[in-house]
C-alpha cells in the first residue's frame, strides 16, 4: 500500500467522523424532482425545478444549460451566499447579488460550457417562513444540526445531478461565495464527486476567528456542536486534496480573518504537496472587503477550464 493509499483510508474515516457531527440526518430515499417550466433566455436555457430530496419540505431550484445540448455537459452546483438577503436564494445564480460581478454565473458558466444547478437552501428564496434563527433552535432540540441539512440537500443535488442524462456525472464541480463558499468546501470535503472546488470569501478559520471576537459577524446557521474538539477548518478542507481547489479570498474582508488565511494556506500547501499535486491548491489574495472582484471572476473561470 502507498502512502497516499494509507491516506485515502485515513481520510474516509475523518469524513465519516465529521459526517456525524452534523447530526440527524435523513435516510437517502428517493429521489423525485419535477420540472415546472422551462424558459429560453437570451443566452440559456432556464429549467425552474421542485425537489423532493429530504422527506420534510420541498425544495425550488434552477438549473441553467447551454442552449446547444448535443452531448453531456460538466455541471457545477453553485451556492448562493447569505448576505441577509432572505428573499433571494436560488435568485443568486441569475441576478447577481450586489457583492458579486456581472455577469450572472448563469450567464458567465453556460458560456463556458457548463450547466448548472442551485437550490434554495433552508430559509432562502422560496423556503422562506421561518426565521434561521428559529430552525437552528428547533432543529437543534430535534438532534438536528441546520448547516447538516443544509449539506444535505446539497448533496442530494449532486445525486440530481448525477442523475441527468445532459450532465458528466464525472465532471461536476461547486461554487459560492460567502456562505456559498463555506457550502464549496464542507461539501467538496464530505462528497468525493466534487472535482473542482471553489470558494470565494468562506475562508474562516475558527480560531482567528475566536481570537479576533468575530463569531457574530455570521449567522448561526453554519455553528456545528463540537466541530473544534475534532476539527479545525485547515483539517476538513484536507479532505479534499488532491482534487483542484481555488480560494479567492479578501484580505480586508473582517468574515475571513487575515491571520486565519496564512494558517489554511500553509497547511493546505503542505498536504497538496505531499499528495504530489502542489499545482491542485491555490489561494489568491485580493485587496478587497467581502466581494467578488473583477480579477476573482476571471480566476475563477480560468482554473474551472483547466481543472474540468
Amino acid at each position: 500500500m502507498t502512502r497516499w493509499s494509507w491516506k485515502r483510508m485515513a481520510n474516509e474515516q475523518k469524513r465519516q467522523q465529521l459526517y456525524q457531527l452534523l447530526g440527524d440526518l435523513p435516510e437517502r430515499h428517493h429521489l423525485s424532482v419535477t420540472r415546472l417550466k422551462e424558459e429560453e433566455k437570451e443566452s440559456y436555457i432556464l429549467e425552474t425545478l421542485l425537489m423532493e430530496i429530504n422527506g420534510s419540505e420541498k425544495v425550488p431550484a434552477y438549473f441553467v444549460r447551454p442552449k446547444k445540448t448535443d452531448q453531456k455537459r460538466p455541471a457545477v452546483l453553485f451556492n448562493h451566499s447569505h448576505g441577509g438577503q432572505y428573499d433571494r436564494g436560488k435568485k443568486e445564480l441569475i441576478e447577481s447579488s450586489a457583492y458579486l460581478q456581472q455577469p450572472s454565473f448563469a450567464e458567465e458558466l453556460t458560456r463556458l460550457g457548463y450547466s448548472v444547478l442551485c437550490m434554495d437552501m433552508w430559509a432562502f428564496g422560496e423556503r422562506q417562513g421561518k426565521k434561521e434563527s428559529e430552525l437552528f433552535k428547533e432543529m437543534l432540540w430535534n438532534g438536528q444540526v441546520m448547516w447538516g441539512m443544509m449539506l444535505y440537500d446539497s448533496m442530494r443535488g449532486l445525486d440530481y445531478l448525477a442523475s441527468r442524462e445532459d450532465v458528466d456525472e464525472s465532471r461536476i464541480a461547486t461554487v459560492g461565495m460567502s456562505m456559498g463558499g463555506l457550502m464549496s468546501w464542507w461539501l467538496s470535503a464530505l462528497d468525493e464527486r466534487v472535482k473542482v472546488c471553489i470558494d470565494i470569501a468562506g475562508q474562516v478559520e475558527a480560531q482567528a476567528l475566536i481570537r479576533q471576537r468575530g463569531l457574530d459577524h455570521h449567522g448561526f446557521y453554519s455553528y456545528v456542536p463540537g466541530l473544534l474538539k475534532q476539527f479545525q477548518t485547515a483539517d476538513i478542507q484536507s479532505l479534499i486534496a488532491p482534487r483542484p481547489h481555488l480560494s479567492l479570498v479578501g484580505d480586508q474582508d473582517r468574515m475571513t480573518p487575515f491571520e486565519g488565511l496564512a494558517t489554511i494556506d500553509q497547511s493546505l500547501t503542505n498536504v497538496y504537496t505531499q499528495a504530489g499535486k502542489p499545482d491542485h491548491w491555490k489561494m489568491s489574495r485580493f485587496s478587497c472587503g467581502h466581494i467578488e472582484t473583477a480579477g476573482m471572476r476571471s480566476e475563477l473561470c480560468t482554473f474551472l477550464q483547466t481543472h474540468l
